[in-house]
């Protein structure tokens, strides 16, 4: 039996000149793939935020920020992993 898998990256981009000093805008990206040939099912997503250090959290794609818990939630729509095609008969 395989076990799905969901592989997940972050990254922070700096959004002004001013890199990441008090106060500049900054960007996280956060990308998750299912690398496997099982589907993944009921997932969802949960990111931390430092809410003593960040303010004005606005999440996107459908993220929804609880500021009770400082936590960012994603339940993304469950599609079976990509597989690909056979070669072309020659």
């Amino acid at each position: 039996m395989r076990v799905p898998v969901v592989e997940v990256t972050k990254r922070v981009l700096a959004l002004e000149p001013a890199g990441f000093a008090p106060g500049a805008r900054v960007e996280h990206l956060i990308d998750a793939f299912n690398p496997g040939g099982t589907p993944v099912r009921d997932v969802s997503l949960v990111d931390p935020v430092d809410t003593a250090r960040l303010e004005a959290i606005a999440p996107s794609e459908g993220g929804l920020f609880d500021p009770r818990t400082s936590r960012i939630e994603w339940i993304p729509p469950v599609r079976p992993p990509w597989r690909p095609s056979p070669p072309a008969a020659a």
